[in-house]
């Protein structure tokens, strides 16, 4: 009978039921063993290894000073042995077995192999210490952090791991940590929580920040929460092209249950990039019904920052192109950052325009619908190419996109921007209306024009 089958209490009284049971690994029956051999690299014999025996019985034993050991007396069943002693690695991990009666296993040995710790720290989204965590190695180790948030492996030399780090309910950055052939001890692989919902209350101008991304709202009618999710890169969708990943593309998969209206703007920190030529050269795209574009608005080195403008939310990607982004002039007194230097291209008047405009006198014949005036930097045109090749991007106050054909392109002598002018189409919805040039595989940043009845 096993010592830890004895039971102890205060005597009373009588007591009838103070029971033992054989468990089968003294007698009984129990007629097999297993038995073998711990060594290390050259061949020595290991002391003091824990060798655990789990499945039909349980029983630890430990090797003695020749790197023995001995399982006697098994009832017949399967079983799993699993040799372990602080800061080895043994091959193989483990040893399972099945056997009958009267069996003996004489060759049930481990070798160990060298080793090396791989160590860190979980923290939340505050740098406060995160226990409990569960850390994975992709050997199938696993162990939880501590309370100090601390976890510590120890894997073979020479192998290349992953760890991820899992805790209900929560994001970990980053997603995972690779070690290419283990050669030495690794300290600090670290995870840390990252949140990716937050509150976006109503009101003008309401600005959201997780992970690196800001997302502001020109007006948000209904409350809600805003998610920014970190994704892929090459997961946000077919870059076109003259666009490319490089090695800190970052890409994210926002949306929002909030009630929002357009335009959106979506910076992204890149605090990564130290070349301004480089930085100039960086750009977000938006997925749009299954196609990337082009949305940048503007770049800020100064404070590595790069945004852009947009009329809805779903995947966004940080690539980098040589082609020059079109700048469209914008209006560094209108109410808001965004507002285009744009003109009533016959009365010369600012906006809020009307799609009709039946008092112009200027025009005659029956197409009275309004014309628009805006400039344009870094847009060149072929000598003999029309100004069709020139695409002005409208979305209304109702979200609806227009594609409108600009009907003259000019260049203005000593200045650096062309003047485009383009028709207001029939429908254009009152309120705020998004503008954006397109040419040459080129587009510019997106404005904002405002449309009356």
């Amino acid at each position: 009978f096993l010592e830890r089958a004895q039971n102890a209490f205060p005597l009373a009284g009588n007591v009838l039921d103070a029971n033992f049971v054989d468990d089968g690994l003294r007698g009984g029956g129990s007629t097999s063993n297993i038995t073998g051999h711990v060594q290390n690299a050259t061949g020595v014999g290991l002391y003091n290894v824990a060798i655990a025996l789990s499945g039909t019985a349980s029983r630890t034993v430990y090797t003695d000073n020749a790197g023995l050991y001995l399982l006697p007396n098994l009832p017949a069943g399967t079983y799993q042995v699993t040799p372990s002693k602080a800061g080895v690695v043994f091959t193989p991990a483990n040893r399972p077995f099945t056997f009958s009666s009267g069996q003996t296993i004489t060759d049930a040995d481990f070798a160990t192999q060298d080793s090396f710790n791989i160590s860190g720290q979980s923290r939340d989204q505050n740098g406060a210490a995160l226990s409990d965590v569960t850390i994975s190695l992709n050997n199938g180790q696993t162990v939880q952090t501590d309370s100090n948030g601390y976890y510590s492996f120890d894997a073979a030399a020479g192998g290349s791991y992953t760890l991820t780090a899992a805790k209900a309910n929560l994001s970990f950055t980053p997603a995972n940590q690779s070690i290419a052939a283990l050669t030495a001890n690794q300290k600090n692989v670290d995870f840390t929580v990252y949140l990716t919902t937050t509150q976006t209350p109503v009101g003008q101008n309401v600005a959201v920040q997780l992970n690196g991304v800001n997302v502001n709202f020109a007006n948000v009618t209904g409350a809600g929460t805003t998610t920014i999710m970190p994704i892929n890169p090459a997961a946000a969708g077919q870059l076109p092209n003259g666009y490319l990943l490089f090695g800190d593309s970052v890409a994210f998969d926002i949306s929002t249950t909030a009630t929002a209206q357009p335009p959106i703007s979506v910076c992204f920190n890149v605090p990564f990039v130290s070349d301004a030529t480089f930085f100039a050269q960086l750009r977000i795209l938006h997925n749009e019904n299954g196609a990337l574009i082009d949305r940048t608005a503007s770049h800020d080195f100064a404070n590595k920052v790069v945004c852009a403008n947009v009329n809805s939310l779903s995947a966004f990607v940080l690539a980098s192109s040589s082609l020059p982004l079109l700048q469209l002039l914008l209006e560094e007194s209108g109410s808001t950052p965004t507002d285009i230097a744009a003109l009533d291209a016959i009365l010369l008047l600012r906006d809020p325009f009307s799609v009709l405009n039946t008092n112009n006198l200027l025009v005659p014949g029956t197409d009275r619908n309004t014309r628009v005036l805006v400039l344009v930097k870094n847009l060149q045109l072929q000598s003999g190419e029309s100004p069709a090749v020139v695409t002005v991007n409208l979305v209304d106050s109702s979200g609806r996109n227009y594609d409108v054909i600009a009907e003259s392109v000019q260049v203005l002598p000593a200045f650096e921007f062309m003047q485009i002018n383009f028709r207001l189409p029939d429908g254009l919805a009152p309120g705020a209306c998004t503008v954006q040039i397109k040419a040459h595989d080129q587009v510019s940043n997106v404005g904002v024009i405002r449309i009356r009845l």
